[in-house]
């Protein structure tokens, strides 16, 4: 096998364990997730971080299924996923970086889910990174 192959597979292996470890998260998360939702509903405003973090795990999901599935025909696909992981911060959008930093601490499992899925984006990023500079060999 050669190294790019085997490390195709180790990198695939790798975010396989990772969606594994945010499903589990993600369960783990339900009676904060019911709290945060309670709260936000009698709260004032449309905002709402649940939302927003329901939101970031699908788009991460989606992209991370891609990769594990090998689901890309054109290198032209690959810059674009890339270009969408890392335009997609979460950090970045102001209601959640308010949350976050304010009450976050609140909600340690959901925090720690949140942050798993944007370790999984970064990683995601890296690999769509050397699968782009393989193919362009």
């Amino acid at each position: 096998m050669s190294s790019k192959s085997q490390r195709d597979g180790d990198f695939g292996q790798y975010l396989s364990q990772l969606i594994e470890r945010q499903i589990a998260a993600y369960q783990q998360t339900s009676a904060e997730r019911h709290r945060l939702h309670l709260q936000e509903w009698d709260s004032e405003g449309d905002y709402r971080t649940l939302h927003e973090v329901e939101l970031f795990a699908d788009y991460i999901a989606g992209y991370m299924a891609r990769v594990t599935e090998g689901d890309w025909v054109k290198s032209e696909d690959v810059k674009k996923a890339i270009q969408d992981l890392q335009g997609y911060r979460i950090f970045d959008i102001p209601g959640f970086v308010e949350w976050y930093f304010s009450s976050a601490s609140d909600y340690p499992k959901l925090k720690a889910y949140i942050e798993l899925l944007d370790y999984s984006r970064l990683l995601t990023i890296e690999y769509l990174v050397l699968y782009q500079l393989d193919t362009e060999d």
